[in-house]
């Protein structure tokens, strides 16, 4: 009977001191159950970042931050810290998130991308669950002591915390100053360890596609409306890309419709619209019609900072 005794009392103590644990450090164990939250928490870790990547997949499989930094570092007397905060899952309210957090960050430079799937319909993905109204008169007993503890134990609420990778993920946000975590947000993990071990290709003059570049005088629509309101204000520097694309996605971006769009983003907020959709990249460095695989990671990143240099060394 006293062991039981002791073995109860031990797992009270450990629940107590879990619960203490939690309740003291939310803002972590929140953003363990989601990859912008968990973006978000690297960056106000991170110290000196001058400049951010924001977008969907297209741009977290584009864009090799250390690979970025350490090549911009070699042509210029500048010296970069940059951070791709780019996440799958993408949508409007996520985007806009993103962007206000980082408007009041240390960042001076935001490369934001253009592309349609950053502006569907969508939810946030967080803090739902407590926006909802609740019929209790539906609930079972089960249903109704779930709700009883979530509303009162943080452990419950965060409980989605609480699975192996997110133990990685705790370590991400206490390393994410010393290590480049952009591997870990994607499939085929080992494979893109591997690559960072390969020597980074020399690419042909041939391979490093040239964007269709919108700077205009003139507005076109109304279509991003909403995100010149939040922008116009801001003494960050603002440039837009649209990675590149397979030849079959070719026509969905690069349009006549997209670029009059991106007159108005160009005239309003002073700034320029890099579109690379409007070169088919070669299939060799596609993974599928969307995303890059590793070596056109490799190449579009260089492309970046053939293309940005200049304007980024005016702001840094």
């Amino acid at each position: 009977m006293k062991g039981l005794i002791k073995y109860t009392l031990s797992i009270l103590l450990v629940l107590l001191c879990t619960e203490q644990f939690v309740g003291h450090h939310q803002n972590y164990f929140r953003a363990l159950s989601d990859k912008l939250l968990l973006k978000l928490e690297m960056l106000k870790k991170r110290e000196n970042d001058k400049l951010v990547f924001i977008g969907s997949s297209k741009t977290l499989d584009a864009v090799d931050s250390a690979l970025f930094n350490d090549h911009f570092n070699e042509v210029s007397d500048k010296k970069m810290k940059s951070f791709n905060m780019a996440t799958t899952g993408q949508n409007y309210k996520r985007i806009f998130h993103t962007i206000k957090k980082v408007l009041k960050s240390q960042v001076k430079v935001l490369v934001i991308e253009t592309s349609y799937v950053n502006f569907l319909d969508g939810n946030l993905g967080f803090d739902e669950s407590e926006k909802r109204n609740i019929n209790k008169s539906n609930l079972s007993i089960e249903e109704d002591v779930q709700g009883f503890l979530s509303r009162n134990l943080h452990m419950v609420r965060l409980r989605k915390a609480f699975k192996p990778k997110s133990f990685l993920r705790l370590f991400m946000i206490f390393s994410s100053n010393i290590f480049n975590h952009d591997m870990w947000f994607r499939s085929n993990t080992i494979k893109q360890i591997i690559s960072k071990f390969k020597v980074v290709q020399d690419f042909s003059s041939q391979d490093l596609i040239q964007p269709k570049i919108i700077s205009s005088n003139i507005n076109g629509d109304e279509r991003f409306r909403n995100l010149i309101n939040l922008l116009d204000t801001t003494e960050k520097k603002i440039i837009f890309i649209n990675p590149p694309v397979a030849k079959e996605d070719h026509e969905r971006e690069c349009n006549d419709e997209n670029h009059h769009s991106y007159k108005t983003l160009s005239k309003e907020l002073d700034t320029k619209v890099y579109d690379y959709t409007c070169s088919a990249f070669d299939q060799k460095f596609m993974r599928d019609p969307t995303h890059l695989n590793s070596s056109g990671r490799s190449a579009f990143t260089k492309i970046l900072v053939r293309d940005l240099q200049k304007e980024i060394e005016q702001e840094i």
